[in-house]
């Protein structure tokens, strides 16, 4: 009976540390992707700005700038791609990682081609930038949580592991409760 208890509790301790580790990555990849996407507004913003600059190495300096924020970008939506926890946060991740890393290029070339060529790279990478942002708009439409989800669900989950965690201790104490001292 005390081994059954005790593989209970131990059972509810891992239940507890899992519930509270996955709320833990659903917080970090979500943080990873809105840096990603913060970014990659900037790179946006960088890359117009050297569009608009009246000379040709002023573009060349503007797309390294915007080349600098884009290796960034980079490495949050792959840090986010890493933590994602389903297949379509990886799918929302993984097609905004493409469209940075294609502008990445078009503003690595901008810095080697020939000055004819400077004004069309980066109107390759704003291309790049304003398709990847499009797939995320800024305002999302009030929509209806998924099924299973209450709009908290990292409140609750942390409720339920406490709850949990709670019970597992609950059981422990009577397993050690009814017995003597000297029984430990």
């Amino acid at each position: 009976m005390k081994k059954r208890v005790l593989r209970t509790a131990l059972f509810g301790l891992l239940l507890c540390s899992m519930a509270l580790g996955s709320t833990a990555l659903a917080q970090d990849f979500n943080a990873d992707l809105s840096r990603g996407l913060s970014l990659t507004q900037q790179m946006l913003s960088e890359v117009q700005a050297a569009q608009g600059a009246g000379d040709v190495a002023g573009r060349r300096s503007g797309a390294a700038a915007a080349l600098t924020t884009g290796q960034q970008a980079a490495a949050a939506l792959e840090s986010a791609r890493a933590l994602a926890t389903t297949d379509p946060d990886r799918s929302r991740a993984e097609g905004l990682l493409q469209h940075v890393q294609a502008a990445n290029l078009a503003l690595t070339q901008a810095q080697t081609v020939s000055d004819n060529e400077v004004a069309a790279r980066l109107n390759a990478a704003r291309g790049e930038i304003e398709e990847a942002l499009a797939e995320f708009p800024a305002v999302q439409p009030s929509v209806l949580p998924k099924a299973g989800d209450s709009g908290t669900s990292s409140g609750l989950t942390a409720l339920a592991a406490g709850g949990l965690g709670l019970l597992t201790l609950g059981a422990i104490i009577r397993l050690y409760g009814r017995t003597r001292p000297s029984e430990i």
